[in-house]
């Protein structure tokens, strides 16, 4: 299912950073767009709220009966006195509590259905859509982070973004995945260094199970023989975000 048309240019960063993946340069850059650019503050709140349905998922788990008492008794000592006023009720703090949560569940229900005058009650998926993959592409022997990767095969997506990569006149950079049976590599498409690259479309042809991913440097448009013809210029292993 395809959410609505984004809104902003940068709509697919916003949603990194509600979701809390990004880091590093990526991460300053989005804490530093929410502050400077209304817009895309908006859209990470808009992101927010699309997400926070998830949470309908998630079990319940009921504080112990300890939790209680300690809010009682922050609340008030009066709270221990059977002669308290009403509002110093343990109960009714937490009737009022579930009813705050009542009314937020409608209306995160009212802003995420398509049509605003109607509730859409979510429905629990068959099965929650896999986790995405992330790699930390690194120069070789302990040198600089070159690019944060996200691969998610459910949204055949992968997100490029670099950290210290550099462009060269005349030069490409290419993204391969490396099998863990130590096969050939596989060609997942060209980034770039200035900016953000998504790759749509795409998923890793390969088991993503101890695989690696590599940025090499190439010729105009890409390896010619589809294998790296030039330098490696840093490695990062897929783990599971």
């Amino acid at each position: 299912m395809r959410g609505p048309a984004p809104t902003h240019p940068q709509d697919l960063r916003a949603a990194e950073y509600a979701l809390g993946v990004l880091e590093g340069a990526a991460l300053a850059e989005a804490e530093a767009l929410t502050r400077s650019d209304a817009a895309f503050a908006d859209a990470v709140e808009t992101w927010e709220l699309r997400l926070a349905v998830l949470a309908d998922y998630v079990p319940e788990v009921r504080p112990p009966d300890r939790v209680w008492e300690a809010i009682r008794l922050r609340l008030s000592p009066l709270a221990a006195n059977d002669n308290a006023r009403w509002w110093n009720s343990i109960d009714v703090w937490r009737g009022l509590t579930a009813a705050s949560v009542a009314v937020g569940a409608i209306a995160i229900g009212i802003l995420a259905a398509p049509n605003p005058g109607a509730v859409v009650q979510p429905k629990p998926p068959a099965a929650f859509a896999a986790a995405p993959w992330t790699a930390v592409v690194a120069a070789p022997d302990g040198g600089p982070k070159l690019a944060a990767i996200t691969v998610d095969n459910d949204l055949k997506r992968i997100v490029v973004t670099p950290l210290a990569l550099t462009e060269e006149q005349a030069k490409s950079l290419e993204l391969w995945v490396v099998p863990a049976d130590g096969s050939a590599p596989r060609s997942l498409g060209l980034v770039k260094a200035g900016g953000s690259t998504v790759l749509a479309n795409v998923t890793l042809p390969v088991d993503a199970k101890g695989a690696a991913l590599a940025i090499s440097r190439e010729p105009t448009g890409g390896s010619p023989t589809g294998l790296p013809t030039g330098p490696i210029l840093g490695v990062g292993a897929l783990a599971v975000s």
